[in-house]
């Protein structure tokens, strides 16, 4: 079925990816920015991640000697310092994902570019390090992001959704980025956001039938050597 199948380095039957989007309370203050603090149990529960659950996954996967890739918007990196500086102390990946969660593809090439490198900046103060890796918020990869990526010499982006293995983004110029896509079904916010406020409303089912959809997934990928990325 897969005419493609990557021969991957030293011989596994697929790759695996694991990466988390920290979006935090980001997404209140963007969506609510005259009374986002008024809504208190909503902000309890997206700083949940930060304040409570990072401590606990960067355990969890240390115990097993993994690494994880967690992209994180700028604004989050300033509010929430202790979570981060937990991933770096494990040894995670700290990658770019825009400065509130703002949407890049509404944004004038200049104005993507200033929020990006800005971004970029405020990584590099609290990690040691630029970002290498990018993943645009809300998927909203904009017609300028590959060019403003490769300027500021990224090694790849994961917004994408155009195979089933990674593959190569090039500008205009040439330029080459490595695109780790995406799939909606791997994303946990599909499967558990319930909030009014976020005017999203899932469904609410027992965690299994998550699993149930991540495992399909990964068994797809062993079947056919491809690539599963959670998200």
């Amino acid at each position: 079925m897969v005419e493609n199948p990557v021969p991957w380095p030293n011989g596994p039957r697929c790759a695996v990816g694991f990466s988390r989007d920290v979006d935090a309370d980001s997404v209140l203050h963007l969506a609510h920015p005259d009374d986002a603090d008024t809504r208190v149990t909503t902000m309890t529960d997206l700083r949940f991640g930060p304040e409570v659950a990072i401590a606990r996954i960067c355990g969890l996967f240390e115990s097993y000697d993994i690494r994880q890739t967690f992209f994180v918007p700028a604004w989050c990196i300033e509010e929430h310092p202790k979570a981060i500086a937990r991933m770096v102390e494990g040894g995670h990946e700290i990658g770019h994902h825009g400065y509130m969660h703002e949407r890049p593809n509404t944004f004038t090439a200049e104005r993507e570019r200033y929020w990006t490198e800005l971004s970029s900046a405020i990584i590099e103060r609290a990690c040691g390090r630029r970002p290498r890796g990018h993943r645009a918020p809300w998927a909203a990869y904009s017609k300028y992001t590959t060019t403003i990526l490769a300027d500021l010499g990224f090694l790849y982006d994961s917004s994408l959704m155009g195979e089933d293995v990674p593959y190569v983004l090039r500008d205009r110029g040439g330029r080459e980025l490595i695109e780790l896509p995406l799939q909606a079904a791997m994303d946990d916010w599909s499967h558990y956001v319930q909030n009014v406020d976020l005017d999203y409303m899932m469904a609410i089912e027992a965690p299994e039938r998550a699993k149930e959809a991540f495992l399909a997934e990964f068994e797809a990928a062993w079947t056919y050597r491809t690539f599963w990325q959670g998200t």
